[in-house]
């Protein structure tokens, strides 16, 4: 993995864009460079700019406190946010890497945060991520989330492997070089992720608790279950036959006494329906006797019934008379209110025809007015608008002038002021001219020569300042440069002056002009309303035309509605007249049909031997044929009850006779009601205390079987949890413990190895003098000086440059191990050199150039002047004012 080149733009105190090109000069050809400014000019933001880009984190805030801290605009911002590496006040900013994957393809991955509505006080939004392959030319696609991810696998390397890998502080390693066990376990798990092996032993130990535990509540369920003896089981058993057998001897017993008292329930209720039949036969009896004055009526009725419907068509005959007299005499008194509703009808259908040729004629004396109207409003509406453009103009054209004057007003002022400063430069260079004339009278040495008359006799005077004659003529200098500014800079200004009061000449004439356009134009508007205010009472043509067409639909619908009530009014009479006529001939025929039903009806009353008056008859056949039908049906079902009932009586007659000789029946006198009842309760007692007993012995024995099959899957379930249980707790004894010391400390002297195997490989590439190595069992480490037939050191006594030695030695020892045995070809070292002396920045220098050696190219921070003239190629970030610093990059 190599990085190509990292940009960026408002991060922290680097406004400005910014580039570092490592594949162009003098940076591609560079081994090593260093990335130099004063203290806080934004050395580190540069490498931030690197994390913030494939990470969207940097490591300067991985151990900031979870507290907010406050941001513009009244919010607030979490201190571990990545979006606090943004300039304050600014709108947005990115940070951009290029890189050569593990692949070998070129990669493009870009970070940027803004604030909402691109305003300085806005909220900060979500960060956002664009990865893009260069060498296809094509974007990657997916979540934030999920192209940090694609990123660290492009490169290889997890957040903490990256600066662990190609960011190193140094300064940790040289805390873990001297560091005591518990620091150096402490830092040894935190560089190089051995807390796994923590998390496993203390797995391994609640692992082990809790199958211990599991075994354990299977062993006292064992212990809970209950069985029954052999004996037990074999005496239940036999009991449980002997209730079965005395059960059903019971129950053939308790049958037989129900079946008894059945019989008896059955002949009481046998002699009650009995009782019942002989009572409804008397009852159907009865019933016909008091209904002979009915048979009689109907006897009667059925006499009268061949006369019923002539006298009922006579009755119907007189009434329809009757009811057409009376309507012939109310039709004939509507005829003549219909006759008269007529004529007034005719009159308003005259009314309304009379209205409408009024308003037609009245549209015609307007119709030219409303011509003339419409030709004005188009012309008012131009007029109109031609005023609004000329009013434009005319406000366009005073802007002019006013700004003409303003900018006269301007140059005026500046020209005032530039005029009071020349005449105070001049005031000043004449007073200098007098003055120093003076002064230097005082000055002039016999021998010497004058500045100004070149004489070496000064009968003025003597002195012995030799510079005064060159400060008087730097001030007359000075005085005379400001001067000449003034009067060219006046000169400038009264030409504009010029300038500009032409143009507002010019620009006074068109306003003028536009002025004169406007009031022309605001007078002929005026004039066309004014003339447009006399036609059609000043109403818009469209409302006197909507008005004109309104009052004519309502006339029309007036006629209309009057011509249709006319032609129905007509409709009418002519109706009424039919109807009378109709109403005459029915009475006509009418009186014809009652006189041949009359002469009918007293036909037949002569063949009868009884007498019967028209009221009887009427009486008789006030019945309808329904009810007659009804009431013969109902004289009929009494008859046909009477008959039923007296046929149930004798079939319950029979019934209880045969109940009586029944095969199976209580014994006379002894076996009565009260003794069975107490037999079968006896019986009934038995058999239940019986059936529960039976249940009980049931279900021990089920229960017992239950529990026989429950223990043998228990005991099966306990030798599987036994032989879990010994495997987990040998496991345990090695490397399980409830704080997960035990397995860490192990994995972390492996690991320790490990790390030493790297570090002592990079170590003889640095010096061949020295090996780390292991104090055994312990995190201890020593020094064994080859140049010194392999003695053992301490590290405490150590030099600082040889402390340096090492621990760069176990820094690019963890950057192989964490890189997983990849290239790294990139690597930047963020080390406080200043506190080292002469003789160690010496040492971490020749150690720095000879790493280049091996195919990285290095980076290291430094504002130490030693360091930074040793290394030709350099990164400058250089402080301007307010906070700002820019980069440069040169050799």
């Amino acid at each position: 993995m190599r990085i190509a080149a990292i940009r960026g733009k408002n991060l922290a105190s680097l406004e400005d864009p910014f580039v570092l090109d490592f594949t162009a000069e003098p940076l591609q050809s560079a081994g090593i460079f260093a990335i130099t400014g004063p203290t806080g000019s934004g050395k580190s933001t540069l490498l931030d700019a690197l994390c913030l880009a494939l990470f969207d984190s940097v490591p300067r805030i991985q151990n900031a406190e979870n507290v907010a801290m406050s941001d513009m605009g009244g919010k607030t911002i979490n201190q571990k946010d990545s979006r606090t590496v943004l300039r304050k006040g600014a709108v947005e900013g990115y940070a951009e890497v290029d890189f050569v994957s593990l692949s070998g393809e070129s990669i493009r991955s870009r970070w940027s945060v803004r604030r909402a509505g691109n305003k300085s006080n806005g909220t900060l939004q979500a960060t956002e991520l664009q990865v893009k392959n260069l060498s296809s030319g094509t974007d990657l696609q997916g979540t934030k989330k999920e192209l940090l991810a694609t990123v660290s696998q492009l490169i290889g390397l997890t957040f903490e492997q990256f600066t662990r890998t190609v960011l190193l502080a140094q300064g940790d390693f040289a805390t873990f070089l001297k560091a005591d066990k518990h620091e150096k376990a402490a830092l040894l798990e935190k560089l190089t992720g051995t807390d796994i092996y923590s998390r496993i032993s203390m797995t391994i130990f609640e692992k082990t608790k809790a199958v211990g535990l599991e075994y354990k509540a299977i062993a006292d369920k064992i212990n809970d279950i209950e069985l029954l003896t052999e004996e037990q089981r074999l005496t239940f058993a036999t009991e449980r036959q002997a209730l079965e057998n005395k059960l059903k001897e019971s129950e053939l017993q308790l049958k037989t006494i129900e079946t008894k008292i059945k019989w008896l329930e059955e002949k009481t209720r046998m002699e009650r329906t009995v009782a019942d039949a002989v009572t409804a036969w008397e009852r159907a009896k009865n019933a016909i006797a008091e209904a002979r004055p009915r048979f009689d009526y109907m006897k009667e009725s059925d006499s009268v019934q061949a006369i019923r419907d002539t006298f009922t068509s006579l009755q119907a005959a007189n009434k329809q008379l009757a009811d057409n007299q009376l309507a012939i005499k109310e039709k004939k008194a509507n005829l003549e209110t219909v006759k008269k509703q007529s004529e007034e009808a005719e009159k308003q259908s005259a009314h309304w025809e009379n209205e409408q040729t009024k308003v037609e004629e009245a549209w015609k004396k307007f119709e030219p007015d409303v011509q003339r109207a419409q030709t004005l409003d188009i012309q008012t509406d131009n007029a109109r608008k031609n005023e609004t453009e000329a009013r434009k103009e005319y406000e366009k054209a005073l802007a002019d002038v006013d700004k003409i004057n303003k900018n006269i007003r301007q140059l005026t002022t500046e020209r005032s002021d530039r005029q009071v400063k020349l005449d105070a430069e001049r005031a000043r260079f004449s007073k200098l001219l007098h003055a120093d004339v003076a002064r230097l009278k005082t000055q002039l040495r016999d021998g010497e020569p004058c500045p100004v008359c070149g004489s070496t006799h000064h009968p003025a005077g003597q002195t012995t300042e030799t510079t005064a004659l060159e400060k008087m003529a730097a001030e007359w200098t000075d005085c005379d440069k400001n001067i000449r500014e003034s009067e060219n800079r006046i000169a400038a200004l009264d030409a504009q002056l010029k300038g500009e009061h032409g143009k507002l000449t010019e620009a006074t004439e068109h306003l003028a002009g536009k002025e004169n356009r406007k009031n022309e134009l605001a007078k002929l508007t005026a004039g066309l309303q004014t003339e447009r205010s006399k036609l059609l009472h000043g109403i818009a043509v469209t409302e006197f035309q909507q008005r004109y067409e309104a009052k004519k639909r309502e006339i029309a619908e007036k006629l209309k509605q009057a011509n249709h009530t006319k032609d129905k009014l007509k409709e009418t009479v002519s109706g009424l007249n039919g109807f009378i006529a109709r109403i005459e001939n029915s009475i006509t025929e009418l009186q014809r049909q009652i006189a041949r039903l009359t002469q009918e009806k007293e036909a037949w009353k002569a063949t009868r031997t009884q007498p019967i008056s028209d009221e009887q008859l009427a009486g008789f056949f006030l019945k309808s044929t329904q009810w007659i039908e009804n009431e013969r049906k109902s004289l009929s079902d009494l008859h046909t009850q009477e008959n039923a009932a007296q046929a149930t009586l004798k079939e319950r007659e029979n019934n209880l006779k045969h109940h009586l000789e029944a095969a199976v029946k209580p014994e006379k006198e002894k076996e009565n009601r009260d003794f069975l009842n107490v037999q079968k309760r006896q019986f009934e007692t038995l058999r239940t205390e019986t059936r529960e007993r039976e249940t009980n012995l049931k279900v021990a024995i089920q229960k017992d079987e239950e529990n026989r099959t429950l223990q043998q899957k228990y005991a099966k379930e306990l030798k599987e949890k036994g032989a879990l249980y010994e495997t987990w707790k040998k496991l345990n004894d090695l490397l399980g413990s409830a704080d997960g010391a035990k397995f860490k400390t192990i994995a972390q002297g492996y690991t320790l190895d490990v790390l030493l195997v790297y570090a002592n490989k990079h170590l003889q590439e640095l010096s061949g003098r020295y090996e780390l190595q292991r104090i055994p069992d312990t995190l201890a480490l020593q020094v064994a000086d080859l140049d010194m037939m392999g003695e053992v050191r301490t590290v405490h006594s150590l030099s600082g440059g040889e402390s340096f030695l090492l621990s760069l030695a176990l820094a690019l020892g963890l950057s192989s191990l964490s890189s997983n045995n990849m290239r790294v070809e990139s690597l930047f070292i963020d080390e406080g050199f200043g506190s080292l002396d002469t003789d160690t920045l010496r040492l971490a220098m020749d150690a720095l150039e000879r790493l280049q050696t091996q195919g990285r190219k290095i980076g290291v921070i430094s504002h130490v002047a030693e360091m930074t003239e040793r290394i030709a190629v350099q990164i400058r970030v250089i402080k301007i004012a307010n906070g700002k610093s820019k980069v440069q990059v040169g050799s």
